[in-house]
């Protein structure tokens, strides 16, 4: 099977291989495990606020804005990033496999070894809140996973794009991450529904809204403005298809140099 694989997927498996066995992983579990941290504090001291109010806010604030971005980035900046710095992306691209494939292997990888670090630390962020409340709470859980989900293939694809267009493409994407959408979207009207964190806050509130039980006296939490579940999906599907179509041109372009 494992050769069957290989087969299938060379550049997948050998980019999952070098994201597992490098050291910048265990950066992505340490961003991955903040929110969970802010958890345990809540559950050390849980009369300060309501849990869900509080796990919303953990999530609203800090997981998706900053934890989910910057712990993508690291990974998928290396994607192209090794290759591009010791030289060896001809060799890679010299294998009898299509650039778009080869986009596709890599921001898939990306993908994966992402989201089950960043989802880990929700699941876990979570538990710790509700561990000791009763009641049905798993709209949030499943609002959390949803959320990781696309924004991790989203920002796996704009920062593949930044590793291929951009020689420090980790500065730029923090730039991106920090300034255009934490600062920028919070002063600037109408500027933050052109980021990827107001796309997957979106999937998070409304899907925590589509499954919210009746009654529930915290109705109303996550944003304002929110996009729909399907808006969001068909908006994240355009975004990473222009991103895949993006990195396919340049990495031709730089196989032509």
């Amino acid at each position: 099977m494992g050769t069957l694989g290989w087969r299938i997927a060379p550049i997948f498996f050998l980019s999952v291989r070098e994201f597992v066995g490098g050291k910048a992983v265990r950066a992505v579990f340490a961003l991955g495990l903040i929110p969970a941290l802010f958890a345990l504090i809540y559950r050390i001291n849980p009369d300060v606020d309501r849990p869900r109010r509080f796990l919303d806010d953990i999530v609203i604030q800090v997981m998706l804005p900053s934890v989910l971005p910057l712990a993508t980035l690291i990974l998928a900046t290396g994607a192209f990033g090794d290759e591009i710095d010791d030289r060896t992306l001809p060799y890679l691209v010299l294998k009898p496999i299509t650039r778009i494939r080869i986009v596709l292997e890599k921001l898939v990888a990306s993908a994966a070894v992402s989201f089950p670090i960043i989802a880990i630390g929700g699941v876990l962020s979570w538990f710790l809140v509700f561990t000791s409340n009763g009641g049905n709470n798993t709209d949030m859980l499943w609002g959390i996973l949803a959320a990781t989900a696309v924004g991790v293939v989203l920002y796996s694809a704009v920062f593949v794009l930044m590793s291929l267009l951009i020689r420090r493409a980790i500065l730029a994407a923090i730039i991106y991450s920090l300034v255009w959408e934490s600062v920028l979207g919070r002063f600037i009207p109408g500027l933050r529904y052109l980021s990827i964190r107001h796309v997957v806050t979106s999937v998070y509130t409304s899907t925590v809204h589509a499954l919210e039980p009746s009654g529930r006296p915290d109705f109303g939490l996550g944003i304002d403005k929110a996009f729909s579940v399907q808006g969001a999906l068909v908006g994240s599907a355009i975004v990473c298809a222009i991103a895949i179509l993006l990195s396919t041109w340049r990495l031709r372009k730089i196989n032509i140099d």
